[in-house]
């Protein structure tokens, strides 16, 4: 009985320190619940990709936006394992996080993994003030591309000429 006692003390202990992890993650913003959502519409204009959910054969893909002077973006993508969205980081392990400048201008290059990249923007001007735009975009992999290039060249039609 008193080695059952210690195992449940210690599963329960882990549990608890996992909550703890968690609850501060999300305080600074590493991770976000898969519902978040934003308060308001107003602060930042998705460019690029031109639509939330697109399809692209370019493993680099440009988000690029207009916004207002001040705000602060940052990208997170879906993590199907946690089932919540996580900050993107660069290659050196700094945050996809910056301000807008004067301009208005918003352009951050990230990288795509094959298949469906859930990406997250999120765009605060203070505590309360912020936007949330969820993207979709697809990376088609190099074996997809060249299925489909054969099939559609046996009808004597290319595939650049369909993604044109």
């Amino acid at each position: 009985m008193k080695k059952l006692t210690k195992v449940f003390t210690s599963v329960v202990l882990i549990i608890v320190m996992s909550a703890i992890s968690f609850v501060s993650a999300m305080a600074n913003g590493s991770s976000l619940p898969e519902n978040y959502s934003g308060t308001v519409d107003y602060l930042i204009d998705i460019r690029n990709p031109e639509t939330i959910v697109s399809t692209t054969t370019n493993r680099n893909c440009v988000i690029s936006a207009v916004a207002v002077k001040g705000t602060k973006v940052t990208l997170y993508a879906y993590n199907q394992w946690t089932g919540a969205y996580e900050v993107l980081t660069n290659a050196h392990g700094e945050r996809m996080e910056t301000y807008v400048g004067s301009s208005g201008l918003y352009v951050q290059q990230i990288t795509l993994k094959d298949g469906l990249n859930s990406i997250m923007v999120v765009a605060h001007s203070s505590n309360v003030t912020y936007e949330v735009v969820k993207l979709e975009i697809s990376l088609l992999n190099q074996g997809y591309m060249d299925n489909v290039n054969a099939k559609f060249k046996s009808n004597g039609i290319g595939v650049k000429d369909i993604f044109r």
